[in-house]
């Protein structure tokens, strides 16, 4: 039998943040604990990549780097 529940997801770019981006994560989860979280990472060069499964979020890797309120659409298609 199909759900009829939503879901919620909350998406959150990121650019070279692997310092911050785990605080940043327990946050969301701690504010919204039923929500899905992705991090749409846009060509950072540090190891943020890495952050998001290592803090229980999934990860979203975009190539170039259009900025913020460019790779925020790309999210939820994603998940």
């Amino acid at each position: 039998m199909p759900s009829n529940r939503q879901r919620l997801l909350v998406v959150r770019p990121a650019w070279n943040e692997q310092e911050t981006l785990p605080a940043v994560i327990a946050e969301l989860r701690g504010c919204v604990p039923a929500a899905a979280v992705l991090v749409v990472n846009y060509a950072s060069t540090d190891h943020t990549p890495q952050v998001p499964r290592a803090a229980g979020a999934r990860g979203l890797a975009l190539l170039t780097h259009p900025g913020a309120g460019r790779a925020l659409p790309a999210g939820p298609p994603a998940a």
